[in-house]
């Protein structure tokens, strides 16, 4: 046991001083006499010699991946933490050689990943080791790929066929992450096989069935990082507008217009999303367009919008939304005794129906 944190700060520092001390072959000697029994250390050391002499680099490193990774292992919950910090050993490792030899850090990069991939189906993973460790590659890759400048439109294929395939989002966010390795011919490659990706989607007007599947969750979020990284509000407006099938799909492009201080835009797509839902509209597009009303005005009818919420669910967080809103129009004593009286109403109803309760 280390003991408190203090105490082991403290203790840290005595064998500093110790170590500063020694000689360095008293040095070597200790670390050798260290290295026999620690199979961590040894991997450590072994690829930062590695680094020190001219050969085949990746080579070396993907075989201390293969190494890591183990496939025939089931890595259970108990034995993440020492899996995990092995994993990041190995990434400290390839960082350092990112200076000297960057372009194989690109590809070693992905070699990495792809060994994750292909592992993280064989362990616990409930703790949630393997997102940090995932984007610390992804973070080392663009490191690498920042040093090594790699030929953009290939960059870009690779890169896109990780984001639309991948089962753990590997380079999802790469329209962001990666732009400025990619350079606007890569991001112009890049775009272009969204496109094509994204012109298979269909669309869906209000009323059509919503099916979630993974592809169609990637492609969209990829169109949509696009769009945002390039700034363009109206195809922003384009891609959320190809699945209306909910609500809260309208309130989305809503609240876009919103965000950009157009007004009369975000108005006329949440009465749209309203209207094309009048039977299940959404509490939140409901709220939202209260907001708006609010500004304009139009009091009564935010009003009638905020009780229909409380209607639907007479509970505390639509009976305070209720309260907030009413006291905006200075009405809260009227609201609140109409509140009352349905909810005595509903605890009747549910005494006459359930008599023994």
């Amino acid at each position: 046991m280390r003991g408190s944190s203090d105490e082991y700060a403290l203790q840290l520092d005595a064998v500093r001083r110790h170590l500063t001390g020694l000689e360095k072959p008293t040095l070597i000697e200790m670390i050798m006499g260290q290295v026999g029994d620690d199979d961590r250390l040894f991997q450590r050391l072994s690829l930062a010699a590695r680094r020190d002499d001219p050969g085949d680099l990746a080579s070396t490193y993907r075989k201390a991946i293969d190494q890591a990774m183990k496939s025939e292992r089931f890595v259970d919950y108990y034995s993440m933490r020492d899996f995990s910090r092995g994993l990041e050993d190995l990434i400290r490792e390839l960082s350092s050689a990112i200076l000297v030899y960057p372009e194989e850090c690109v590809g070693l990069a992905e070699y990495f990943l792809r060994g994750i991939e292909k592992k993280i189906h064989s362990m616990d993973d409930s703790a949630g080791y393997m997102r940090p460790i995932i984007e610390r590659i992804e973070e080392l890759h663009h490191a690498a790929c920042v040093a090594a400048r790699p030929e953009p439109k290939a960059l870009a294929r690779r890169l896109f066929d990780w984001s639309l395939h991948s089962e753990w989002e590997i380079f999802h966010g790469v329209a962001r992450t990666h732009s400025d390795v990619l350079g606007w011919a890569g991001l112009a490659e890049y775009k272009r096989l969204a496109q094509l990706e994204w012109a298979k989607i269909p669309q869906k007007e209000p009323g059509a069935k919503s099916q979630f599947s993974d592809g169609s969750f990637r492609i969209r979020f990829i169109t949509e990082a696009l769009a945002d990284v390039s700034g363009d509000l109206e195809e922003m407006v384009a891609i959320k507008s190809r699945d209306l099938s909910s609500p809260y799909y309208f309130l989305g492009i809503a609240e876009l217009y919103m965000g950009a201080g157009r007004h009369d835009e975000a108005l006329d797509w949440a009465e749209r999303g309203l209207k094309a839902f009048p039977k299940e509209a959404d509490s939140r597009l409901r709220t939202f367009l209260a907001g708006e009303y609010h500004r304009r005005k139009r009091s009564d009818e935010a009003m009638e919008l905020i009780w229909k919420n409380f209607v639907d669910s007479p509970e505390l967080l639509a009976y305070q939304d209720l309260k907030e809103h009413a006291e905006r129009v200075r009405q809260w004593p009227r609201w609140r005794a109409k509140a009352i009286v349905l909810l005595r109403e509903s605890f009747e109803a549910v005494k006459r129906k359930n008599p023994t309760q």
